[in-house]
């Protein structure tokens, strides 16, 4: 009986020294240090971590150096380029055509509205409304501008030019552009105008004109004659 409460007591100090040898096998190998041998004869190595504690992601690849001095030069060289397009043209020059074009736009569209057919409009008012305009017309335009109402405008509604063809104030290749056309319209039209532009000295047209009505009939006696000095045209 006493030898098999020894025994007992034998197995159960057996019992005790392994399971204090196992706890302190499994502790060593759970919580020792990072470096120490695993099982597998491998050092573990645990992931860096960042500062607020959360793991590092490692499939994110950072960008090299080389990149970014590509990107830096793509964009230096866009700069210069938009520079070397914009040096192409002079500030402003492109505004001063858009204005051009604006201007000859809108004349066309007063020219079309002048010279319908239905426009009850008095003529001596869209002759005001004409020597106006043209005048906002830039001068490289004018010429062409004017040239392109005479062309449109019947025989019957000349009389609208008067306001520009009388002035002896205004732009002399203007009244000349409007005095040549006046002598391609029937005779009813452009005698009258002869005759008074020849009695006007200061008239750009009036050496023209009073050389046409001292050769042919339409000197009434108070015509002037062309003094020496002034040009007359040939016969």
């Amino acid at each position: 009986m006493f030898r098999k409460f020894i025994n007992l007591l034998l197995i159960a100090l057996i019992v005790l020294i392994l399971a204090y040898i196992a706890k302190d096998f499994f502790a060593g190998s759970d919580g020792g240090d990072e470096d120490s041998p695993r099982r597998d004869g491998r050092t573990a190595v645990a992931k860096p971590a960042k500062r607020d504690g959360t793991s590092r992601r490692t499939d994110v690849k950072p960008v090299a150096k080389k990149t970014a001095k590509r990107v830096a030069a793509g964009d230096a060289q866009a700069t210069e380029a938009d520079g070397d397009s914009s040096a192409d043209s002079e500030p402003g020059e492109e505004d001063e055509q858009d204005l051009v074009i604006k201007a000859v736009r809108e004349w066309e569209t007063q020219v079309d509205d002048w010279v319908r057919e239905d426009n009850r409009e008095p003529l001596a008012s869209r002759g005001k409304k004409a020597k106006a305009a043209i005048a906002k017309v830039p001068e490289s335009e004018r010429m062409v501008a004017i040239q392109t109402l005479l062309n449109l405008l019947p025989d019957e509604s000349f009389a609208m030019m008067e306001p520009i063809l009388m002035d002896p104030k205004e732009n002399p290749e203007l009244v000349d552009a409007v005095f040549s056309d006046m002598l391609n319209r029937p005779e009813e039209i452009k005698n009258g105008y002869l005759v008074k532009i020849a009695k006007m000295r200061d008239h750009p047209s009036f050496t023209d004109a009073a050389h046409i009505c001292n050769v042919t009939e339409l000197n009434d006696g108070n015509v002037a004659q062309p003094q020496n000095g002034e040009d007359t045209a040939d016969e």
